[in-house]
């Protein structure tokens, strides 16, 4: 029994090697997809700066009348002071002005961080705060959503479509016609899939990740 599921595990899975539409939809078309998303939101960055605020603000402070800068008062807001300094982390933000401690925060890797820090030297009284991260782009956000649509095509149409195939070809009857099981068949039918799905997934995550 055990030799006879592996050898339809085996079979299954150079089934769909074999088949080069499956395997094209399984292996390239995530890639077209990423690579495809991250030109088309690949602009570079904006001329406008964001700045967000906690604490009262000065009526003295200019930065923020400043035109082309977008301000954002997190006063109001129901975020901790870590989770509004992760947005200057993944650089979703230039700077973080706290008004109650005279201090602003800055992510001394973005392309923004000079001009932050020549523009707060024109207030008085203000000292530097840094932190450290990289950017979270939208292709980021893209990927491991590619990689889960991709396992779930992959397995309802590589299990589910493929034993439909099956009864219309008539290899289910034939099936009956040997000592395999119900259960060996679809077992053998699910490791497979379950094979191919995490060679794919890793196949797909290194090589968008190589490229991005």
């Amino acid at each position: 029994i055990i030799k006879s599921f592996f050898k339809m595990v085996k079979a299954r899975t150079m089934e769909f090697v074999r088949d080069r539409g499956t395997f094209f939809w399984n292996m390239l078309f995530p890639f077209v997809l990423v690579f495809g998303f991250s030109f088309a939101f690949s602009g570079g960055n904006e001329a406008v700066l964001t700045v967000g605020i906690i604490g009262q603000p000065d009526p003295q402070f200019n930065l923020t009348k400043t035109q082309g800068i977008e301000v954002i008062d997190y006063n109001d807001r129901q975020e901790s002071r870590e989770e509004i300094l992760d947005k200057v982390r993944q650089h979703q933000m230039d700077m973080l002005i706290d008004f109650d401690s005279n201090s602003f925060y800055i992510n001394e890797t973005a392309p923004s961080s000079e001009i932050v820090r020549t523009l707060m030297a024109t207030e008085k009284g203000y000292s530097e705060a840094r932190v450290t991260g990289a950017p979270i782009r939208y292709v980021d956000w893209l990927v491991p959503g590619v990689i889960g649509m991709n396992m779930m095509f992959s397995c309802l149409f590589g299990v589910g479509f493929v034993l439909v195939r099956y009864r219309k070809n008539g290899v289910l009857k034939r099936m009956k016609a040997t000592p395999v099981s119900a259960l060996s068949f679809i077992s053998a039918q699910a490791v497979s899939r379950l094979i191919i799905v995490i060679l794919t997934s890793i196949i797909v995550f290194t090589g968008t990740n190589l490229f991005l």
